[in-house]
């Protein structure tokens, strides 16, 4: 059990922290006013959540979104603050275990950057009112459905849709032609070739 919960604790300067294989962390989030960072990645049980939304310069989250600890990490999304511009979604590739779908991002239109290990996210976004970046660094444009297609051209204040992994060169030039045309204008594709 990792245990930053004590009543006397206070790290009012900790701007950025990490938990990474805690069991059951019990947090004072209030004991951390200038927390800009925060990334809880392969924890299970995370149940703190109270203060957690009173941390107004929260601007950044890190979490596991795969096989049980999604769970844990959906209730540290609904308790972010509106402040959250930047979320990262890690984890296992979407064919390793399913996508469970992020109905906290609802409740998150202020997010403006969104990195993710799935483009099975790209269903949970249609309310992001000023998402301008979204990146998927463990797939390939060719990665995207046709729906998928669809839903991006909806999402009208994307700037900038990022892929990690490349597509050979003879593949590339046509997917990414069609993912161009449908692509919101001023909208920018970065995918890297073979």
């Amino acid at each position: 059990m990792t245990d930053l919960g004590g009543k006397h604790l206070q790290l009012p300067q900790l701007s950025q922290l990490s938990f990474m294989y805690a069991i059951k962390p019990i947090i004072a989030w209030p004991a951390m006013p200038q927390l800009a960072e925060l990334s809880v990645t392969h924890c299970e049980e995370v149940t703190t959540v109270a203060g957690l939304s009173a941390l107004t310069r929260l601007t950044s989250l890190t979490l596991d979104w795969k096989g049980q600890l999604w769970r844990s990490c959906h209730r540290l999304l609904l308790a972010a603050p509106p402040s959250v511009s930047h979320i990262h979604l890690q984890g296992s590739s979407s064919n390793e275990g399913g996508w469970s779908p992020v109905p906290a991002m609802v409740s998150m239109p202020q997010l403006r950057s969104l990195t993710c290990r799935s483009p099975a996210i790209i269903e949970d976004l249609g309310l992001l009112t000023q998402l301008q970046h979204l990146s998927f660094p463990g797939h390939p444009v060719t990665a995207l459905s046709l729906e998928q297609l669809d839903l991006l051209y909806r999402l009208t204040t994307l700037r900038r849709l990022e892929f990690g992994v490349p597509v050979p060169e003879r593949a590339h030039g046509h997917r990414v032609q069609v993912v161009r045309k449908v692509l919101p204008a001023g909208c920018t594709l970065e995918q890297p070739m073979r």
